[in-house]
């Protein structure tokens, strides 16, 4: 135990690392950068805030994808008159609607409920990304 214990605060108490040939060439190559000619001011936040109103416009635009699905799902499976179901099940008998009603009525439903999951997880992005900004 002792030599561990004394090669241990040996390399403890050992002064830095060699400086090796790379370090050396980095600290010469930038000992004569300012940062201004680099187009950035020292505590400036403008990569912040740009940041900021990127992540504003994606969550605008999610926020108007999220309801555009809504809209759809509305239009095929919405309690209105006005939806696609809705107008296959008041078709006549023996009509192409009621065909389609006949063969087609569970893909509809299917389609909307996957589009309803879609919408669903989109909001919880919706939701994380607003969080963050905060």
């Amino acid at each position: 135990m002792k030599s561990y214990s004394t090669r241990f605060f040996s390399l403890f108490e050992a002064d830095e690392a060699p400086v090796t040939p790379d370090q050396q060439a980095a600290d010469q190559s930038l000992k004569d950068v300012n940062v201004g000619d680099l187009g950035a001011t020292p505590g400036s936040d403008q990569v912040a805030q740009a940041k900021q109103q990127s992540q504003a416009t994606q969550l605008a635009e999610l926020e108007s994808w999220i309801g555009r699905i809504d809209e759809f799902i509305k239009y095929l499976n919405g309690v209105d008159s006005e939806s696609v179901q809705s107008k296959l099940h008041q078709s006549g008998c023996d009509s192409l609607f009621e065909k389609i009603a006949r063969s087609e009525t569970k893909k509809i439903a299917r389609v909307a409920v996957d589009l309803s999951s879609l919408a669903e997880s989109l909001k919880g992005y919706l939701i994380a990304g607003s969080n963050d900004r905060t």
